[in-house]
């Protein structure tokens, strides 16, 4: 029953493609007339055999030299000026041809992309970046190209198929039945290599996105892997994957290989026996020599449609299974609309309250449980907790990459689901443990959520971030190129500059998760100094860590485990050794000790 489900989901998925289609079919009906009259043009070369053999080479009716020589001219002249006249015509369309299908990929290709950008975060939690990246570059390329060039093809196979068969019956139908014969068994041996077709390319896209991600990967990961001694494993993985998909191409190719010339028999037995029955016919005198020379120029040209409808059919397949996996992303869940009466935030105060707010990854089991707490601006919040206690959960939420399961969001007095989504966020930044820069400018990489800010005002993001003095020793300074991810940088360097970018944001609420994890202590301090500078301009502020140190400049604390709200209480009170919660904390340790995991709660 779900194979007959899938089975009738497939063509859903081809004919909603053809929505990118419709507004170039005024092209693609121009294309295809254009195709059309070119096919027809191609045919009369070959039928001119028959007039050229019986009335100029031998002549079935009594002719002078002088009327053969002029009706010989007359045919090759004719025959070059159609043929002149179907180079041009075939050029120039197959040229608007090309720019169509690149104009529908195009369109596909920002569909595809823009829909992305739209996606939550849940979604890029089960796909890999080489999976898409293969349906963005890859798969957006397979459809205009089948809709443009392919489909076209499919009609002028068909048209040739229908023009020669006309033809054909029209000089013999004897001859011309015969060449109908082999058609049913290419017609079966089609449809079952078509069904195996679609099943290994689906597999093969599969193994090739296998291959990208783990690229992708690779290079991300590449000091980890080459401080790690891990180059061979990693080569050793590789070549397992590119063994795979080698195995699975081939597999494919044995199965086209044994089709193609088992298609190629029949073909060529077919046309062996046309031209033994016509020659015999020819001798008895029922076939004149030019009507021969027809069939034999046409019995190919009459296949040759078959194989290119079989060829198209497989293209079809791979198409198919493109447009499947497009659809799928397509159709995944975008993050939500704003609320019909959400509001646009002018003036924010950063009054932040979550109200027994409970959230689940998977809808069965909490990673936040009935979390409740306020935090006024000029605050520095701490959350605090060991790693996967909920903490950068619990900020997502606020920035509404992922919806509460129960619960409420308020910002000032409003609830963050009636904010609209780019007025919420555009009040909320976040400085990751795990800065990413993007390959550009440092420049541009500071002003990313400011384009159009001006050069005054990005050196001054960058001065208060303490980020201009080792911007300025870099060979361009802020015209500087970096690489993807910052390279050539230390990870205190791109941990600044993506201060520097928040601060130019402007964000009245701003979430330091985990930011100190990774950099020296002269990094630590310059962050901390920028965190105090903006408690004193009356920005809310979370600090996010798993160590206690890192809490020091905080106003209160909130101590998380396993999703729920432990504690809430000062630094002091959480280093005091004579309070509760201090014992408590250092109990939490031993257990995690006891488990093999040690989260450093305490000093």
């Amino acid at each position: 029953m779900e194979r007959n489900a899938e089975v009738t989901k497939k063509p859903k998925h081809f004919i909603r493609l053809f929505e990118y289609v419709a507004p170039y079919k005024k092209y693609l009906i121009l294309c295809f007339v254009g195709f059309m009259f070119t096919t027809l043009l191609s045919l009369i070369p070959t039928y001119l055999m028959k007039p050229l053999t019986d009335r100029v080479f031998v002549p079935t009716k009594p002719a002078s030299i002088g009327d053969r020589i002029v009706m010989l001219h007359m045919l090759i002249i004719l025959a070059i000026v159609i043929n002149v006249i179907e180079t041009i015509l075939r050029s120039i369309l197959q040229y608007r041809q090309e720019w169509l299908s690149l104009q529908i990929g195009v369109c596909l290709r920002r569909r595809l992309y823009a829909h992305l950008q739209k996606l939550s975060l849940k979604f890029y939690n089960l796909e890999t970046a080489g999976n898409l990246h293969q349906q963005v570059i890859y798969d957006t390329r397979v459809i205009p190209n089948f809709f443009i060039n392919d489909l076209i093809q499919l009609f002028i196979s068909i048209v040739m198929f229908l023009g020669i068969g006309i033809v054909l019956f029209s000089l013999n139908w004897i001859l011309a039945t015969l060449l109908l014969v082999p058609l049913p068994i290419f017609i079966l041996i089609s449809r079952n290599f078509g069904k195996k077709i679609f099943v290994l390319y689906r597999g093969l896209f599969r193994k090739m996105a296998n291959m990208s991600s783990m690229v992708f990967n690779t290079i991300k990961g590449i000091v980890v892997i080459k401080t790690s001694v891990a180059e061979k494993r990693e080569i050793d993985r590789f070549d397992k994957l590119s063994s795979d998909y080698s195995d699975e191409s081939l597999h494919s190719s044995k199965i086209h290989y044994f089709f193609m010339p088992a298609l190629g028999f029949i073909l060529f037995f077919s046309g062996v026996f046309i031209q033994w029955f016509g020659g015999w016919q020819v001798i008895k005198g029922e076939l004149s020599l030019g009507e021969m020379m027809v069939f034999i120029g046409y019995v190919w040209q009459f296949y040759n449609p078959v194989s290119e409808i079989d060829g198209i059919y497989r293209k079809y397949q791979n198409t198919l299974a493109a447009s499947e996996r497009i659809f799928n992303v397509l159709d995944a869940e975008v993050e939500p609309d704003d609320a019909p009466d959400a509001i646009e935030l002018s003036q924010v105060k950063g009054i932040v309250k979550f109200d027994n707010v409970s959230f689940s990854y998977d809808g069965k089991n909490n990673v936040l449980n009935n979390i409740s707490f306020e935090v006024n601006p000029g605050e520095i919040t701490g959350i605090l907790g060991r790693s996967g206690s909920g903490k950068t959960t619990l900020v997502h939420l606020l920035c509404r990459l992922f919806e509460p399961s129960n619960g409420e969001i308020f910002l000032d007095e409003y609830n963050i689901k009636k904010i609209k989504l780019e007025s919420l966020r555009r009040q909320t930044s976040i400085v990751l443990q795990d800065t990413f820069l993007f390959n550009g400018l440092v420049e541009e990489n500071i002003a990313y959520a400011q384009p159009n800010a001006s050069r005054v005002e990005i050196i001054s993001a960058a001065k208060a971030a303490s980020a201009h003095e080792f911007i300025m020793r870099l060979p361009y300074a802020y015209d500087t190129v970096l690489g993807e991810g910052g390279v050539g940088l230390s990870s205190g360097e791109r941990q600044r500059i993506s201060i520097a970018r928040v601060l130019l944001k402007q964000s009245k609420i701003i979430i330091f998760d985990e930011a100190t994890a990774s950099v020296d202590i002269v990094t630590q301090e310059i962050i901390q100094n920028t965190i105090k500078k903006l408690k004193n301009e009356n920005y809310t502020i979370f600090l996010i860590s798993h160590h206690l140190l890192m809490m020091e400049i905080t106003d209160r604390i909130i101590f998380l485990d396993q999703g729920k709200i432990i504690k809430t209480d000062t630094y002091s009170s959480f280093i005091d050794p004579d309070t509760e919660l201090f014992r408590f904390l250092q109990n939490k340790r031993f257990e995690e000790i006891d488990k093999g995991r040690i989260d450093s709660y305490v000093i």
